[in-house]
C-alpha cells in the first residue's frame, strides 16, 4: 500500500475503457485498485506493456489488466484483461491521474505564513508554513505554495498552480495549472556583465520571467529574468532537475528539457524541441521547432531545419555523429 498518495477508484475494466479510449480484451467487470509495475503487478493492479525490453515479464504477470499494444494481445496471460491502444504510455500516464489525482487544496494559511497586507491572496488558497508573501503579489485560487517558499513583490501566479517547499519567486508571472517543484528559483538577475578594459561592469537586469499555461519545472532549476525583455517558456513545457536557463531565452510551446541541460542567455527554442540530459545552447542562437538534442550535445549555431535530430559538439545530425564516433573508436583499437 503507497501510504504517501492517496488512491482513488476502485474502477472496472469497462470504466477504464471507456474512460481512456481503449478497446477492451476479456472479462470487463474485473475490478482494477492500482497501478502496478507489469514484472511487481498483483491482484487487482493495473499494469502497462510499452517498451519491448519488458515483454518478457508480460507472460508470469500477476496484474488484473494490462495497457498494452494490439501486437501483444496474444501473450496476455489467460485471465489477465488487455486495455488496448496504439499509445500505451501516455494512456498509462492518464489512468495514473484517475488511480492519483491532484490533491483539491484546502483553504488555510498557515499562522507561521507572512502575508503582506497589499498582496492580494484568493481566498481559496493553501499557504504552508514559513512561506513570505510579499507586497503586491497577486495569488489565483486554488494555488498551493509550500514551506519556506518566497513570492517576491508584484508577482503574479495564475489558478491552480503548486508551488514546492523552499522555492524564490520574483520578477515573474506565472499562469494556471503549473507545477513548481522543491527549490525552484525564478526571476533572480541573468548573468549580465561588460569588461570595459579596466574592471567588469554588472549590466542590470530590469526584465522579467514570464511562464505559461500547464508548465512543470523540476527541483533546483533556475530560470534568470531578463536584461529588458522578459525571459519566456511556453504553454505546456516540462522542464527536468537542476536546468539552468539564461537571461533573455525564449522557449516555445510544449518543449522537454531534461536534466542538468543549460541554455545560454537570449537564445530562442521553437515549438516541440527536446533537449536530452546534460546537453546545452550556446547564446543567442535561434532553434527551429521539434528539433531533437541526443544527450550532451550541444547547439553552438542556428538550427533551421524542422524536426532535426542531432547529437556530439558541435551538435551536427545524430546519424553523422554516431558514425564518427564509431570510427573513432575503430582508429583507436588500431
Amino acid at each position: 500500500m503507497n501510504k504517501f498518495f492517496k488512491v482513488s477508484g476502485p474502477f472496472s475494466a469497462k470504466d477504464l475503457g471507456e474512460q481512456l479510449d481503449c478497446e477492451v480484451v476479456g472479462d470487463p467487470s474485473v475490478i482494477l485498485t492500482t497501478i502496478a509495475p507489469v514484472q511487481h503487478a498483483h491482484d487487482g493492479a493495473l499494469a502497462f506493456l510499452d517498451n519491448p525490453k519488458y515483454v518478457q515479464y508480460l507472460q508470469d504477470t500477476k496484474a488484473s489488466a494490462v495497457i498494452l499494444k494490439p501486437e501483444f494481445v496474444s501473450q496476455l496471460p489467460e485471465g489477465v484483461v488487455g486495455l488496448v491502444t496504439a499509445m500505451p504510455y501516455p494512456t498509462y500516464a492518464k489512468a495514473s491521474a484517475l488511480f492519483y489525482p491532484v490533491p483539491h487544496v484546502e483553504p488555510s494559511i498557515h499562522k507561521l505564513a507572512a502575508v503582506d497586507a497589499s498582496a492580494n491572496v484568493h481566498k481559496n488558497v493553501e499557504i504552508a508554513a514559513g512561506a513570505v508573501i510579499d507586497a503586491g503579489a497577486e495569488i489565483a485560487e486554488n494555488v498551493y505554495i509550500g514551506a519556506n517558499s518566497y513570492i517576491g513583490p508584484n508577482v503574479k501566479i495564475g489558478a491552480g498552480t503548486r508551488i514546492g517547499a523552499g522555492c524564490s519567486i520574483i520578477c515573474a508571472e506565472i499562469g494556471t495549472n503549473c507545477i513548481i517543484h522543491a527549490n525552484v528559483a525564478i526571476g533572480q538577475d541573468g548573468f549580465g556583465f561588460a569588461f570595459d578594459g579596466k574592471e567588469i561592469v554588472k549590466v542590470p537586469q530590469v526584465g522579467s520571467v514570464k511562464i505559461g499555461h500547464f508548465v512543470e519545472i523540476g527541483a533546483g532549476t533556475t530560470i534568470d529574468r531578463g536584461a529588458l525583455a522578459p525571459t519566456e517558456i511556453g504553454d505546456m513545457t516540462k522542464i527536468d532537475n537542476l536546468v539552468q536557463i539564461g537571461h533573455n531565452v525564449k522557449i516555445g510551446r510544449m518543449c522537454q528539457i531534461v536534466s542538468q541541460t543549460g541554455v545560454a542567455g537570449s537564445s530562442e527554442l521553437g515549438d516541440g524541441v527536446v533537449l536530452g540530459g546534460q546537453s546545452g545552447v550556446s547564446g543567442h542562437v535561434k532553434v527551429a521547432d521539434r528539433v531533437m538534442l541526443a544527450a550532451r550535445g550541444v547547439i553552438t549555431k542556428n538550427i533551421d531545419k524542422i524536426g532535426a535530430v542531432l547529437g556530439g559538439f558541435p551538435a551536427i545530425p545524430l546519424k553523422e555523429w554516431r558514425k564518427e564516433q564509431a570510427k573513432l573508436s575503430r582508429l583507436l583499437k588500431k
